[in-house]
């Protein structure tokens, strides 16, 4: 089943010719797309349309890791997964698991299912790919910085 979503993201790293070189989250391997092509997504009708916007790294102020870094960085995401907006964070996750826990055999609740399926699966806003991500994170971290305890946080995820 396809559908429009207009929130999607992708890397653009080149360009050869008059086709940009993309690397895109939901395919494997990176994809060409027409200059014509990616104007029209780009300034694609509809809500949340995306108006051509786009976003880059004017510069990278620093290029090392440092301990401090990452503590900061976990800080950072326990507010994000234990802040007050209710569909973000465990709140989030609360409230999908009490709205899954009261479906039923209907087809409402069966297309409701789908839906959850595909945005955390093949839009990729959330699931085990982040958790997997993190991880990997966590683990690089422990590397890094010497602190034992991520280490442990890696085994646990």
């Amino acid at each position: 089943m396809r559908f429009h979503f207009n929130a999607h993201n992708l890397l653009v790293y080149g360009k050869e010719g008059d086709e940009y070189l993309i690397s895109d989250p939901v395919t494997e391997l990176p994809q060409r797309c027409a200059t014509a092509d990616l104007q029209r997504a780009a300034f694609r009708q509809g809500r949340a349309c995306p108006k051509g916007l786009l976003y880059y790294p004017e510069s990278i102020g620093r290029t090392d890791v440092t301990a401090e870094a990452i503590i900061k960085a976990i800080r950072k995401t326990v507010r994000i997964m234990l802040g007050p907006i209710p569909i973000i964070g465990v709140r989030g996750i609360r409230m999908l698991a009490n709205k899954v826990a009261k479906l039923d055999n209907s087809e409402h609740s069966l297309n409701y299912v789908g839906h959850i399926v595909r945005m955390q699966e093949e839009i990729g806003t959330g699931g085990a790919g982040f958790r997997f991500l993190y991880a990997l994170f966590l683990q690089e971290a422990a590397q890094i910085s010497g602190i034992a305890e991520l280490a442990v946080l890696v085994r646990a995820a």
